[in-house]
């Protein structure tokens, strides 16, 4: 099986011809492909005369040239991504509701090829995915194609309200054998093809039914002693089931958000009235059981949004890191699963907001490996020196005094 591309730009944009990305920048994306078992790419464009910036690729050799170890272990071990969360992408709700009627002409817009990528779904999915980071819980991206959700112990599904009964069903058996579901906003309320009953086609697991009306585009989640705003489009109202535990209901403005005439702040929507609706709950469902969030919450990067995901995934979904220390949000984790018996991948990327990334010290962190793997030996592939570890119980502890920008570790059964 070929191993996914990663293509990663030289130019900041693909609008700016000539602004090329730092050298760090340009290391770590190719260092993140590599360590979720992919294949990165670089690309470039020529210039109008046929040329290109011998200068910039002096810099890309040396760039190249780093990698060139983690390049030859993934090559030579064939690894593939090992997860027990799958992060779930339905491209087909990836629509703009607020097109609907409108005359093909009226359709187009100039640079729409590149707009059409912010929608709600993508917010949320890219939300969830920088939480999961945050949290160092390595994830597989799925999709409709996924027929097979063995190694799974908990899938998250962002706001997907266009699924085949299919894709409905692999998720109701997901749940009823065992699993964790954890779904937002519309998920499941239309198939492929917009058709729908006016209820979640996944309603008897989720716990909660379609009331037919919906939010406006501001509105809150009460939940203990918080009001966790939401905003940017409208989400459901929904009631619980009898036997469904409700965490959170929602609470809505008093007036319409925005209204030029009727509102209580000038600046905000604050929150006013408080509902009954459910806004999050667990339901058991099989031998599984689902969460669902009625709002796309998980979308937003601000402080309190991310405490609440962080909060919520740490209750309901498999940790990797059982311990840590001086470990920040920065560093991404990943385990990988080579075709070589015996023979397991972890890898390490620290991508700070500002570059080039400040060393880290004294950092621990413990891990769970998979049931049944010893490793015998932990090297590092970016010198093919061994690094010293402490393995109890299933889970590999590692020290550093110095981590700097990226590793692969490779750990083996046998000396």
């Amino acid at each position: 099986m070929q191993p996914y591309e990663f293509m990663t730009s030289r130019c900041v944009s693909l609008h700016d011809h000539t602004s090329t990305k730092s050298d760090e920048e340009l290391y770590l994306h190719a260092a993140t492909t590599l360590a979720n078992g992919g294949a990165y790419f670089f690309i470039d464009a020529i210039n109008p005369d046929g040329t290109l910036n011998e200068h910039f690729y002096k810099r890309l050799g040396k760039i190249v040239r780093k990698l060139e170890p983690f390049r030859r272990a993934a090559a030579r071990l064939r690894p593939v991504l090992r997860a027990e969360v799958g992060l779930y992408y339905s491209m087909s709700s990836c629509v703009d509701e607020s097109k609907n009627r409108l005359p093909l002409l009226e359709l187009f817009e100039q640079g729409a090829n590149m707009d059409i990528r912010h929608n709600a779904v993508l917010d949320e999915v890219l939300g969830t995915a920088a939480l999961l980071n945050r949290l160092h819980v390595p994830y597989k991206v799925i999709t409709d194609r996924t027929s097979d959700y063995s190694g799974f112990k908990a899938i998250i599904v962002n706001h997907a309200a266009y699924l085949s009964p299919e894709e409905a069903e692999r998720l109701r058996r997901f749940v009823a054998t065992g699993g964790t579901l954890i779904a937002t906003g519309k998920t499941s309320l239309y198939d492929r093809f917009g058709n729908t009953d006016g209820d979640f086609q996944l309603a008897d697991v989720f716990g909660v039914s379609y009331t037919g009306k919906d939010t406006d585009k501001v509105c809150y989640l009460a939940a203990g002693d918080e009001l966790i705003s939401c905003s940017g489009t409208c989400y459901p109202l929904v009631e619980a089931h009898d036997g469904t535990r409700v965490d959170g209901t929602v609470t809505l403005p008093d007036f319409p958000v925005n209204d030029p005439e009727l509102y209580a702040s000038i600046h905000s929507n604050p929150p006013g009235v408080a509902t009954a609706y459910a806004g999050l709950t667990e339901h058991i469902y099989g031998s599984g059981r689902c969460v669902y969030l009625y709002s796309g919450l998980l979308a937003e990067r601000q402080y309190a949004q991310q405490s609440f995901g962080e909060t919520l995934f740490r209750r309901h979904l498999p940790m990797f890191v059982t311990a840590s220390r001086n470990l920040p949000a920065s560093v991404e984790l990943t385990l990988l699963e080579c075709a070589v018996p015996g023979t397991l991948l972890l890898g390490m990327v620290d991508y700070q907001e500002e570059l080039p990334n400040i060393t880290l010290a004294d950092v621990e962190l413990t891990v769970k490996l998979p049931e049944g793997f010893t490793p015998k030996r932990v090297r590092r592939t970016s010198d093919g020196k061994t690094v010293p570890f402490r393995f109890t119980g299933g889970e590999l502890a590692l020290t550093f005094d110095r981590f700097r920008d990226a590793e692969l570790f490779e750990l083996t059964m046998e000396e």
